[in-house]
């Protein structure tokens, strides 16, 4: 028997995701908590429930009318009649949803449903938790309107009489002129406070999922309900044996080029890792997306130098992750739920900056979860870059601080045994046209950033080093003069070196060769530094020539990310990309020019 645990995070449209798993396994036990709390007919009964409805009896109705602890109770109490029907019943796979906390708006209070399911894990124990999350924009959508949890105009007034300021709560239009952009300031200040307490209550959400998945000793796995429904389909069908992988690409770049115009549309790069998603699923591979979940799209000042002149509004979206049907669909992506006229707008960009700094504050937290929390960690094509564009920001060749940031997460977390004992995986896919944005960059005859690449030569430099001194016995002053262009004599050399191969010059090109090889590994890799890690086998890096994988190398990503294939270098290049993309004939002779003497 498996038993999975459906958590929904507030305002995801869970009652929709049961519906539709419903149909797509119609053989499994479906059973959600909050419904049997409502049906069952002795709580209502309650004295502080006896007033509400039959027709309007909801969670809401429980949450707001009954103390925490009565709610507890009951709580614990429908919890205990699923166990009870799944021991009896005894179908094969069993799916219990529930939220992993409530929120009384009235008294402003989170408390966790968690101790009942944590201390009964022995009568029902999971084999894997689900957790669904979504924007807060649209969650605060769903859950903002007239007297529900997130009600703006009504938290607004509360606020406003609570600090004898109720002169503002006129309609604009009723306001003295004077007033009107005071007024607008405070209905954004107050969206920003209700997205800041959804952001909250989702954070405390993944750290209950994450705290359930370590008591029931199983894996957690965090979907964004924009991720397409079929990874949720699978890992309900197979939890023991599905595999997860967290997609790291590049998202700023892209919306940089977007924003400015420079495309008229999202580039094929957005697109092809869109497609990710449901490709790997038929290939037992789960991608955890993170542009499921895409809030850091507030509209940029017009002005670079006028960061406050800004308008209080979102940009565009990233488009749609799956043709196939996402989780819970979404055509009509949400906007802010204040959106001021034009003369007022650009004068909330203190609000706009204040909403962003939130987000900036999140993206971090919830990525790292994601990283942590997945069985393999998928780098594609980090180094995209639009090569049309003219500003640097929008050009590629380098790793961008946010999925650095994610690699050197996944470096701290590698040996983590959250999974199991074995090490998770990292692989990195890099095409042509990204390898030659390196050119561009640093490594080429021209490049764009002269100090990067004097960072760069540095590193090729140690490299060469290490190599001359651990693998031909090259004494220090020595190395110094082949890094100054001096050839590399047979006096310098280590006799049983000299001894096996009997030929300097050859010896000198196979150096540059392997150190310029071992800088680019690491390059390509995110810079990872530890050795142990390299030499594991759990690291790859796939480079090929198309800017979309095909089938092929498809399949063989997925079998390196499920743990099923072991490579015989850390480096797959069958086609010389990387000689190519550099433009060069050997590696050898681009470190050689590389170090040449400007």
């Amino acid at each position: 028997m498996v038993n999975i645990a459906l958590l929904a995070s507030p305002g995801v449209g869970s009652r929709l995701v049961r519906e539709q798993l419903l149909r797509a396994l119609p053989d499994m036990g479906l059973h959600d908590v909050d419904d049997e709390l409502i049906r069952q007919e002795h709580l209502w009964l309650n004295a502080r429930l006896r007033s509400v409805p039959a027709q309007a009896r909801s969670i809401r109705s429980l949450i707001e009318g009954l103390t925490r602890d009565a709610l507890l109770n009951y709580w614990n109490e429908a919890y205990q009649g699923i166990i009870d029907h799944i021991v009896q019943n005894k179908v094969n796979t069993n799916v219990v949803s529930f939220h992993p906390s409530y929120y009384s708006s009235r008294r402003s209070e989170f408390y966790s449903t968690l101790a009942f399911p944590i201390s009964q894990r022995d009568d029902l124990r999971f084999s894997h938790i689900i957790l669904l999350i979504d924007d807060i924009y649209d969650i605060q959508r769903r859950l903002g309107g007239k007297n529900d949890i997130f009600d703006l105009k009504k938290r607004l007034d509360r606020h406003l009489l609570s600090q004898r300021l109720d002169v503002y709560q006129a309609a604009k239009g009723e306001l003295p002129d004077h007033m009107g952009e005071t007024w607008e300031s405070f209905r954004s200040e107050n969206l920003n406070a209700v997205l800041s307490d959804i952001a909250t209550w989702r954070r405390f959400d993944m750290v209950q999922a994450e705290l359930l998945a370590r008591a029931h000793d199983c894996k957690l796995t965090v979907l964004g309900v924009k991720h397409p429904f079929r990874s949720l389909v699978e890992l309900i069908k197979d939890p023991n044996n599905s595999k997860t992988a967290y997609l790291s690409h590049p998202i700023s770049r892209p919306r940089r080029a977007v924003l400015a115009g420079t495309v008229a549309d999202w580039p094929e790069v957005v697109l092809s890792s869109n497609r990710l998603g449901d490709r790997l699923a038929s290939e037992g591979v789960d991608l955890v997306m993170p542009t499921s979940i895409d809030e850091f799209r507030i509209m940029p000042a017009p002005d670079e130098t006028r960061p406050y002149e800004r308008p209080y509004r979102l940009g565009k979206r990233w488009p749609d992750l799956s043709p196939t049907g996402a989780i819970v669909p979404n055509e009509s992506p949400a906007d802010l739920a204040v959106l001021p006229d034009l003369l007022t707008e650009l004068k909330l960009g203190t609000h706009a900056r204040g909403l962003e700094k939130m987000i900036i504050g999140e993206v971090p937290f919830r990525d790292h979860f994601l990283v942590s929390n997945t069985d393999s960690f998928f780098v594609y094509r980090p180094l995209f870059g639009v090569k049309t564009s003219e500003s640097t920001k929008e050009r590629g060749g380098s790793f961008s601080g946010g999925v650095q940031a994610e690699i050197d997460h996944w470096v701290d977390s590698w040996d983590s045994q959250s999974f199991g004992t074995r090490k998770r995986r990292a692989l990195f896919t890099h095409c042509l046209s990204d390898i030659e944005e390196i050119g561009w960059l640093w490594a080429g005859n021209q490049p764009q950033n002269i100090n990067e690449r004097k960072l760069h030569v540095r590193g090729v430099e140690q490299a060469l080093r290490s190599h001359l001194r651990e693998e031909y016995g090259l004494k220090r002053f020595d190395i110094e003069n082949v890094l100054q262009g001096e050839p590399l004599r047979e006096d310098m050399l280590d006799a049983a070196v000299m001894d096996a191969s009997h030929d300097a010059g050859e010896l000198r090109v196979q150096a540059y060769e392997t150190a310029g090889k071992s800088y680019l590994v690491q390059y390509l890799s995110g810079g990872i530094e530890r050795q142990d890690v390299l030499d594991s086998g759990d690291v790859g890096i796939f480079l090929v020539d198309g800017e979309e994988l095909f089938d092929n190398d498809l399949r063989e990503c997925a079998a390196f990310l499920r743990g099923e294939s072991s490579w015989p270098t850390l480096l797959l290049d069958q086609g010389g990309v990387l000689e190519r993309g550099l433009g060069v004939a050997a590696i050898g002779e681009w470190v050689e020019g590389l170090l040449a003497p400007s």
